[in-house]
């Protein structure tokens, strides 16, 4: 059986001050990336017992004995223009630049699992960041492009994120109760 791969590029749309073991050098992670799509994944889900969100958890990402079913590896990110970013209280701190952008690839022998991925790293470009100061706003990115392909701009983001958190938990947990207002 032959590896299926999704090459997707990502574009920042605020500065990602990203680091490694190195905090004075910039490094995008794959870690940190991985991180927010799981934390994305759990606020989304709607499981009876704490067991079975674990057990569905580590069939997805993985766990200390088994690996996960998707690997992500960063394909292109060539020498990515930075910039001061000021952090409140006289602090401030290097940012790679908002227009930069990352090749990523996702691979896996599992197409459904592939697919899910990409569900799941829609929702986390929709709804978070990643990096240093995530919870402000930074580390904001959005999909531009699956296998070469541009992906269009959303004007409906409520259906886009009613749709995508469906997908993703496998169950229609969302309604509508009025023309604007939601329930999970």
């Amino acid at each position: 059986m032959a590896i299926l791969k999704k090459r997707i590029k990502l574009e920042l749309i605020t500065a990602m001050g990203t680091h490694g073991a190195n905090n004075k050098e910039l490094e995008f992670r794959i870690t940190e990336l991985k991180s927010a799509m799981r934390f994305w994944w759990r606020a989304v889900q709607c499981f009876d017992s704490a067991e079975e969100l674990y057990r569905r958890e580590s069939a997805l990402f993985g766990s200390l004995g088994r690996k996960a079913p998707v690997s992500i590896r960063q394909y292109k990110f060539d020498r990515p223009k930075t910039e001061l970013v000021k952090l409140g209280k006289g602090g401030s701190g290097n940012f790679f630049k908002v227009g930069e952008t990352i090749e990523i690839e996702l691979l896996s022998y599992d197409s459904e699992k592939l697919d899910e991925y990409l569900q799941i790293l829609k929702l986390t470009s929709y709804l978070g960041g990643i990096g240093q100061r995530s919870r402000k706003g930074y580390g904001a990115f959005k999909i531009v492009e699956i296998d070469g392909d541009i992906v269009p701009i959303e004007t409906d983001i409520i259906s886009v994120l009613i749709q995508l958190i469906s997908d993703i938990t496998d169950k229609k947990y969302i309604k509508y109760f009025h023309k604007n207002t939601l329930k999970i």
